[in-house]
């Protein structure tokens, strides 16, 4: 099945970095199902904890290796 992903951080009144992941399915008949997939507090927010983040959390949907080819869409505004 393929899917969709978004990432986005935000920060909360601690002021601490805050990433959730959201994923869904792509359908050809109507609106797919979607999922929070995960939710981290970061230490600080750049490209390698970021990308570090999207791949912890792609191992909770395959933890028998994580299957890139079923991303068709990634929409982040991180670094």
């Amino acid at each position: 099945m393929k899917i969709w992903i978004t990432l986005d951080e935000t920060t909360n009144a601690e002021r601490r970095y805050v990433e959730n992941i959201v994923s869904g399915t792509l359908e050809l008949n109507g609106l797919g199902k979607h999922f929070l997939i995960n939710t981290e507090v970061l230490e600080k927010v750049n490209h390698s904890t970021i990308s570090k983040f999207f791949d912890r959390s792609l191992q909770s949907i395959w933890p028998n290796g994580i299957k890139y080819d079923l991303v068709l869409l990634l929409l982040s505004d991180a670094a």
